[in-house]
This record gives structure tokens, sequence and C-alpha cells, in this order.
């Protein structure tokens, strides 16, 4: 929830007072290149220089030559556990002792088109190894067990330590600014942390923050095969390694990252995987890449067992195309040839919770409306729900590319004619916006239009506005 001022009275409230802002650490490219930098320090100490090195010798916080080396081979080793999920992973540091990372693969995803490739999931490996996983329930699975993914759990373990204290996170491949709707919590969070590692392709907010930046290597510069996701049909496509990272530029394959950091605080667990030190992109890339081609191979033969012929057509298809298309969307199924999975076979609207175990039924299967507790509620004319949304060049694919998407996509705040009345807001005016309950504020322009329903403004996720304290 939001609260508006037009520009011009925001102005006359806040003469006189000093607005404090938070200067953003300037991007460095050689440090980038160079495999990582402590923006941390920059923050605390504004004429520091930065430091750089390669991935193996990482510079500590705080003047710490050691800080990750013992994160590595110290506070880890406890009851760690290794799972798959590519995303934002977070590690109980000393305290917590539990390690959720990665070793090897993608996360076990089924692309589209039922493209598989030998990959790592839970106690399984690439080649058949098996192993015991630890019995440990991720954080968010202790709190809120029957959700999915919950990082709102860790981030306020962070802040306060409980249900136990998270002292240190690695977030892979996320743009945590772009997702987490009240940054102001995201940040707090982030400041509170011992340590805290980012591996992207980009720079984006999150970096800010960041203790150590390990810079990857984007889908130009890496092989890879997998499926199209999110598309109508089931496809499957290809890419080769057309370029490498230029010459000092430490940016290395996610992956390889990854199992170099197992390889080293848990080295038995990188061995289970058949891994082992690689130091250079063609080395990484030899042990890598067998993994990709027997993908393809087992792809192959069963697409020709499927239909005759097949095979060789995706196997043309992938050399001469770089991508094939396997199976197409099939309209009129469900549920007139093939059932729904409920009790009926059809469309029911109620909460399957309410009697999948002992106690549920207290949960209304069909309830009326509840306010929502998670916000409150507009009273004042000037404060709306603020709603947001995505299109073309303002989506989570995109985020990577944020200047891009702040120059092509609408960055305005839109806003209902009748509301805009009341207020005396004109189309393209400038506002002020604060948060009702966080202090986020920021200057944003006005887009007047029936397009938005009357107490409520929209806004483009992953845009930006024009100005934020």
């Amino acid at each position: 929830m939001c609260r508006l001022w037009p520009w011009g009275r925001w102005r006359r409230l806040s003469e006189g007072r000093c607005r404090e802002t938070q200067t953003q650490q300037p991007f460095s490219p050689d440090a980038f290149k160079a495999g990582l930098f402590g923006c941390r320090d920059a923050f605390e100490s504004p004429g520091a220089p930065r430091q750089s090195g390669d991935v193996h010798r990482l510079v500590g916080r705080r003047g710490d030559d050691g800080a990750l080396d013992r994160f590595l081979s110290g506070g880890v080793r406890r009851e760690g556990n290794v799972c798959g999920a590519y995303g934002a992973s977070f590690v109980g540091h000393g305290l917590c002792g539990q390690f959720c990372g990665i070793a090897g693969g993608d996360g076990g995803e089924i692309p589209g088109g039922g493209f598989k490739k030998p990959d790592v999931a839970a106690g399984k490996g690439p080649n058949g190894e098996k192993w015991e996983m630890s019995k440990a329930k991720r954080i968010d699975k202790i709190v809120t067990p029957e959700t999915q993914g919950n990082f709102w759990v860790a981030l306020e373990a962070m802040k306060t330590g409980k249900p136990y204290p998270v002292r240190a996170a690695f977030i892979v491949g996320t743009t945590m600014f772009h997702r987490e709707a009240n940054s102001t919590r995201l940040a707090e969070a982030l400041k509170a942390l011992d340590l805290l590692v980012v591996q992207d392709v980009l720079p984006h907010e999150t970096v800010d923050y960041a203790d150590f930046v390990l810079p990857a290597t984007y889908f130009l510069e890496r092989k890879e095969t997998a499926g199209v996701k999110w598309a109508l049909n089931g496809s499957v496509h290809t890419s080769d390694a057309g370029i490498r990272p230029p010459e000092g530029c430490e940016a290395r394959h996610d992956v390889w990252i990854e199992l170099e950091i197992v390889r080293r605080a848990f080295p038995e667990r990188a061995e289970r995987v058949g891994y082992k030190e690689c130091r250079t992109a063609d080395e990484f890339d030899a042990w890598f890449n067998k993994f990709d081609d027997k993908g393809v191979e087992n792809f192959i033969k069963t697409q020709e067992a499927k239909k005759p012929g097949m095979g060789e057509k995706v196997r043309r298809d992938l050399a001469e195309k770089g991508w094939t298309t396997v199976n197409w969307k099939k309209y009129d199924v469900y549920p007139y040839v093939k059932p729904f999975g409920t009790p009926t076979g059809k469309v029911e609207i109620y909460g399957f919770k309410s009697f999948s175990k002992k106690g549920y039924d207290a949960i209304l299967p069909i309830s009326g409306f509840v306010v929502p507790p998670a916000y409150s509620q507009p009273k004042a004319e000037n404060e709306f729900i603020l709603v947001s949304g995505k299109n073309c060049s303002a989506s989570s694919g995109l985020a990577m590319f944020s200047m891009t998407s702040k120059m092509l996509g609408d960055r305005t705040l839109w806003m209902n004619p009748a509301d805009a009345a009341k207020l005396g807001i004109k189309d393209g005016e400038t506002v002020h916006v604060t948060g009702v309950d966080n202090p986020y504020q920021a200057d944003v322009r006005v887009s007047v239009t029936k397009r938005v329903i009357k107490g409520s403004v929209f806004a483009f996720s992953y845009q930006g506005c024009i100005g934020s304290p």
C-alpha cells in the first residue's frame, strides 16, 4: 500500500529538511572482470580502494583475507546438506550449520519437449551415483511446510535469528530486489549478514550488498541444450559457445563455480559426482559437455522409438537450425477427453487442503472475502493499493538488462481518472510516493488511464522509477 503526494506539495512539505540518501557504489568493469570485489567495504568507507583477485584468492570483508576460506572449510561442515535449487540458496554459517546449494546440474528441471540430460537431484548423481541425504529440513519448510518455497522466512531469520540464525547467503542468478515486494525488509536482511556472495552474469542491485561477486558466463559463452520453457509447443534448443570471456575476465560457467565451491568445502561430495578440479574452461567443458551430449543422444533415441525417422529429424534440426519441435499443443483434451485430477474429473473450486490432513477441516474449503492481513488498507484519499505486473519489456527474463528495460519500458504509475481528478493530479505530472507499511519513497510520473480501477494504482515490475532516495 502506498501514499501519493503531488510533487509541488511534497516540495513544500520537505523544504528545510535534509532527505537521507544512500550513495550507490559505482560499478567498476575492471573489478568485475577480475572476478569479484567487496562492495560493502566501499559503502562503509567511501574513499576506500576496491581490491580484486581471482576466484581462488578471495578478498574478505573488513580486511579479513581468510573470511571465505573459513566459511568454506569450517562453519558449513556440520550436517551440511546439498540440494538442487537453482536460485537463491542460503547458508546458516556456524550457528546454523546447514549448507543449501548446488552440487552441479540445472536444478533437476524437466524442460519442454521432454528433453532430459544427466543431472544432480536429491540423493542421485549424473552417473547413477546414490547417497543418503541429510534429514535436516530447509528453513522455510520448518516455518511454512505447505509452501513450495518461502524466502521471507530466511529474511526474517537473518534479522531475528529465528527459528535459527542465518548468517550468510549465496545468491545465484536471482534478482532479489526485482522480486521482493518489500525491498526495505530485503535490504535490512542483507545488511545483517556476515557474508553475502552473489553469482550472476551482470551487476544488479543485490551486488551492491555483496561481500564477493562471482561473475558467471552468458549463454553465448557456453554450450547448452535445453527444452524451450513457457512455449505453446514442446521444443528443444541448442547453442554452442560462440565466444569466450575476454582475456583477464574470470567469468566461469555457473556449474563450474558451484562445483568448485563444493569441492573446496566438501571434497567427497564433488568426487561422488565425478568432478575433479578444472583449471581452465576447456577442461571444464570437456567434463561437463559430455552430459549434454549424452542427453541429446538419449533424446534422439527416444524420439526415434516413438516415430521412425523422427530421431534423425531432431538431429538434423539441431545441427542446422539450433532447435526442433517434437510435440504440438492439442486443444479440447481436458476435461473433454481426459479428466482433471479432481474427484469429479471436472473443475472444482474449493481448497483441497481442507480435506488432506486431520485438523485441516478448520480451513474453510470455500471462504468469503477476507481483508488481506499482509498490508494496511487505504484510509485517506491519497492512499492506494499498489498493484504490479509484467509486459514484454518488464519481466524476470529481462531483469538482468535493467538499463534496457528502464529505457524501453513504461516507468509510470497508472491511476484512474476519478482518483486523479479528486487529488488534482494531471496526466504526466510527477508525484512523490511513500510506503504506508515500509519507509520506501520514490518520485514517479503518473499516467491517467481507465485501465486501472479506482482505489488502486499500477506499475510494471522490474522497471524502477525516475528517482528513489
